[in-house]
């Protein structure tokens, strides 16, 4: 394939990742038909008292919501909340609650648990930080318990201890649970639901770590994300999430949470200049790219029609994908790309759970500022967007292209969306990615203006060829 027409590809690819980003990564909307469930104070669903508490849709919104705050992250798996949480891991998280990483990793506080230091070294900071606290007291004087699973009443102790309670005196370990429940931090159904649960899950942890940080600490007037942030430990921007308050966040996730399934084409115009060594190109690309995309599937077909200019040379490349499947029409004739190259669905299922990443989901969103004038509401600013598109996409272009992996910097970005219809219309993108390799190094800037139009009118019909390629495989 030539570089004119892989690049194309790329930059295709690319966009129909990141111009999805703005409204299919925000944080997932709970599900509003749970029987019996009845909107709270703090903005999540219980359920009912007739029912039993169903706790999937507020475990879903509040790790969600604490992975755009930091406060919650997960492994290469991604925030695997149907897995059991380690002792060592539910201090860590803890620490992470309380924003105090930075100074645990700073104090090297010491504690007394020979098995922290054996057999979860990682975490021997934290522990030391909750240990000086009166955070932890271990599973004896000498022992924590690293590899043990943590259970529900354990953690709910953590969190009522990071509220100032202190158990033998505010409340006994064995009723932790039933005691968050009787100060307001759950509901009594969500402690029923809880202790009638056989194994305590990440899912579970990030539930009580929200609703710890949205109850207010002993004595307080404030809750614990806002007294956190008056000492410094928290940024604005994490209350501002937990409290439901960040008008920026909300809008976008109001976007994206219209329907799952939406259609539409985008015409671009890009200027791309090419840099390899010493030798320097430039290019101007135009096309449209037809988007029908179901987010909950999750699924996405995008058929692209773009052309590239060189100088007097003009390259046309039409692409189709159809989640892992990619074909690209090369010199008048279809052909498929491997099917490994790129898992759409897989990366569209990250995105829907806002998936962990090594910087912070948030980072993206802080980036930003939002104005509103004429209807409009342009969001702008200049983002890590490597926290939409995440490493796996960067590393399967990598693959195809004999690079190691594509560096994606910062982006300059510039998105209008129309105010009533939460649509957007318009979006401009100023990108560079840097491809390492054995050889001569790489770079690609892309200068990206693009439309969109024909919200649920667009059609993608398929060429009689390309159908017949599809149905061969």
């Amino acid at each position: 394939m030539s570089i004119k027409k892989l690049f194309t590809l790329t930059l295709a690819a690319v966009m129909a990742v990141s111009c999805l980003g703005l409204s299919s990564f925000a944080a997932d909307e709970p599900a509003g038909d749970v029987p019996g469930a009845v909107p709270q104070q703090d903005g999540l669903l219980i359920a009912a008292a007739v029912v039993p508490a169903d706790l999937a849709p507020l475990i879903s919104e509040a790790a969600s919501l604490l992975n755009v705050a930091d406060f919650f992250r997960g492994t290469d798996k991604g925030l695997e909340l149907d897995r059991a949480p380690s002792r060592a891991e539910a201090a860590t998280m803890l620490v992470r609650m309380l924003g105090a990483e930075t100074a645990a990793s700073s104090e090297k506080n010491t504690h007394p648990f020979a098995d922290v230091k054996a057999t979860s070294v990682w975490a021997s900071d934290n522990i030391g930080y909750l240990y000086k606290n009166g955070l932890t007291k271990g599973v004896s004087d000498v022992k924590f318990g690293d590899r043990d699973l943590v259970i529900a009443k354990q953690f709910y102790t953590f969190c009522l201890r990071a509220l100032g309670y202190a158990d033998g005196q505010d409340f006994a370990y064995d009723d932790a649970v039933a005691k968050a429940a009787e100060l307001g931090v759950i509901t009594p159904e969500v402690a029923a639901a809880v202790n009638a649960k056989a194994n305590f899950t990440r899912g579970d942890m990030a539930l009580a770590m929200f609703s710890a940080l949205k109850a207010k600490p002993k004595g307080a007037e404030k809750n614990l994300a806002d007294t956190l942030t008056e000492k410094g430990s928290v940024s604005v921007f994490s209350s501002e999430i937990v409290n439901g308050t960040n008008e920026l966040f909300n809008f976008m996730k109001d976007a994206g949470g219209k329907t799952d399934k939406v259609n539409f084409t985008a015409s671009l115009t890009a200027k791309i200049d090419i840099t390899a060594g010493l030798t320097k190109t430039s290019s101007e690309m135009t096309g449209k790219m037809l988007y029908d995309v179901d987010v909950a599937a999750p699924s996405m077909k995008m058929y692209a029609d773009m052309s590239v200019k060189d100088g007097e040379e003009t390259v046309a490349t039409l692409m189709y994908m159809d989640n892992t499947k990619m074909y690209v029409k090369s010199e008048g004739k279809w052909e498929a790309i491997p099917t490994d190259v790129l898992d759409v669905s897989a990366l569209m299922k990250s995105m829907n759970q806002a998936a962990p990443l090594d910087i912070g989901v948030g980072s993206f969103y802080k980036d930003l500022k939002m104005t509103k004038a004429g209807g409009e509401v342009t969001v702008s600013g200049k983002a890590d967007i490597s926290s939409i598109l995440n490493s796996p996409i960067m590393k399967n272009f990598g693959e195809m292209t004999s690079a190691n992996l594509f560096n994606l910097g910062s982006v300059d970005l510039n998105f209008v969306y129309d105010e009533a219809s939460k649509e957007l219309k318009s979006a401009k993108m100023k990108m560079t990615m840097d491809i390492p390799s054995e050889g001569t190094a790489s770079s690609i800037a892309m200068d990206i203006d693009m439309k969109v139009s024909d919200y649920g009118k667009t059609v993608i019909t398929l060429e009689k060829d390309l159908q017949d390629l599809i149905a061969k495989k």
